[in-house]
């Protein structure tokens, strides 16, 4: 608990300052290069300070007065560091952006993309519809997702499937470790399998345009390749915070997008609030292979759909004036679809590309899931 209360001290006042410095450059643009400059200073002025303080063996989480250093509470100090780091990083966002930047390695992935699209489209499925719903499942684009389709997602609840996410990668993620998984169990295949699905995971990131959801996934993942790596506690509160450090370091504009901001709003709920509403029901070792567990499951996937509203759909009726009411039901019932669906859909891609054709069996099964999704939202969205 004390690491946690550590890094929420820096994390927080600091994406609390750059998301005020992004609005506030956004409003006086010409006094941002002076601001940017001054928050610069002070914020390396309290970092000499704390590595001051550290190099002299003293806890940087006590309170009180500290012998020899004339300093009174080193936590404010700790506070007011991320404060003028944030101010500087969300300043400096609007004269010199890293997300603007164009290599070989972004038009390489931005080709791939457009190639996974066209092979999308290709696929023999017997209803065109399959196509446009795969298509914006593995690669983000809806342009091919006729009005009405749209419109069953929206007013389901169910947009968060389309949006490319934690959902999405997270699959993916699953479907490469196993893979890797293959290799052995050894130091240097675990490490390797790692090395190996943080760089799979971000080129498919970018592949997909590397909107701020899955950039955001993309984050926890390699955090969390990382943590396992160096032996570190894989704690999701940890990886949290971590990982809104990093996103608003290297895009400090992202916090102005709605789905940077809903996506680390349901990542709070999964971290803070999923974890004491699922122990509202607990059930022993001896009973979870029977009717008992099944049940568990079910709860615990209201539980997390339930925290992830509670966080979540305050900031989505903010935003956009409605409130998902049937959520419940379409994360139950729609959402494990999309988990085989997903699966299903990269497997009928990868037979294409590889083979030239997909066994039709796999397009009637893809067919099938897509099918369901979507009849299971049409009957929702009209409740």
């Amino acid at each position: 608990m004390v690491e946690e209360r550590d890094i929420a001290a820096f994390t927080f006042p600091f994406a609390a300052a750059t998301a005020a410095a992004v609005y506030f450059s956004g409003i006086y643009a010409r006094a941002v290069t002076a601001l940017a400059s001054a928050s610069f200073i002070f914020a390396a002025a309290f970092l000499a300070i704390l590595v001051h303080i550290a190099s002299s063996g003293i806890s940087l989480s006590r309170t009180g007065d500290i012998p020899g250093t004339g300093v009174r509470n080193p936590l404010f100090l700790i506070i007011a560091t991320a404060i003028f780091c944030g101010l500087s990083c969300g300043f400096s966002g609007h004269l010199l952006s890293i997300s603007d930047c164009e290599g070989s390695l972004m038009s390489f992935a931005g080709r791939l993309g457009q190639r996974m699209q066209d092979a999308t489209d290709a696929m023999a499925f017997r209803n065109p519809r399959t196509n446009a719903l795969v298509k914006a499942l593995l690669t983000g684009n809806r342009s091919s997702l006729s009005p009405d389709t749209v419109q069953i997602f929206r007013s389901s609840g169910a947009s968060h499937i389309l949006a490319l996410s934690g959902l999405h990668l997270g699959i993916i993620y699953g479907i490469v470790k196993k893979l890797l998984s293959l290799a052995g169990g050894s130091r240097l295949s675990r490490i390797a399998g790692s090395v190996l699905s943080i760089m799979i995971c971000g080129f498919y990131t970018l592949s997909t345009g590397a909107g701020d959801s899955i950039t955001r996934a993309f984050i926890f993942i390699a955090l969390g390749e990382s943590a396992a790596m160096f032996h570190r506690t894989r704690k999701l509160s940890r990886i949290l915070m971590a990982g809104l450090l990093v996103h608003l370091t290297l895009f400090p504009t992202a916090v102005t997008s709605i789905g940077f901001q809903l996506s680390y709003a349901a990542m709070a709920g999964i971290a803070w609030i999923y974890p004491p509403l699922r122990d509202i029901w607990t059930i022993s070792p001896e009973d979870e292979k029977s009717g008992a567990g099944i049940m568990y499951k079910i709860w615990s996937m209201a539980a997390l759909s339930i925290a992830c509203q509670a966080s979540a759909g305050v900031l989505a009726w903010f935003h956009f004036g409605t409130f998902p009411q049937y959520f419940l039901l379409t994360n139950l019932l729609a959402a494990p679809i999309a988990g085989l669906l997903i699966p299903a859909a990269l497997l009928c891609l990868a037979c294409g590309t590889v083979f030239g054709s997909c066994p039709q069996i796999f397009l009637s099964i893809t067919e099938f899931l897509s099918d369901s999704m979507t009849f299971i939202l049409n009957v929702i969205s009209g409740i």
